[in-house]
């Protein structure tokens, strides 16, 4: 995953203070993803043949949809239905639609 790294300039100690925690909390997010995916991580071929990277599992993730149907006056909420890539990274994650 490449990032652009630029300066950050921020005025008020109130920004200063969000913006460590926005990255700090980025930071632990991105630690926390790679360890409950360690397992499909390991499996995945090396350089350019691997399948799963950070990224790829967001863009993946991403796919995943909620939307507000109505019908006949009523209105509802509906998740689409993951796909065999999207569901073991969910199960990895222990996460539930």
């Amino acid at each position: 995953m490449q990032l652009e790294v630029r300066p950050v300039y921020r005025k008020t100690d109130e920004r200063i203070q969000s913006h460590v925690l926005l990255c700090t909390l980025a930071y632990y997010l991105q630690r926390h993803l790679k360890q409950r995916l360690a397992p499909s991580f390991v499996a995945d071929g090396t350089h350019q043949a691997r399948q799963w990277t950070l990224r790829n599992v967001i863009e993946r993730l991403a796919a995943i949809r909620r939307e507000t149907v109505s019908l006949a006056g009523v209105a509802f909420q509906k998740v689409t239905a993951p796909e065999a890539g999207q569901q073991s990274i969910l199960e990895y994650l222990q996460v539930r639609l």
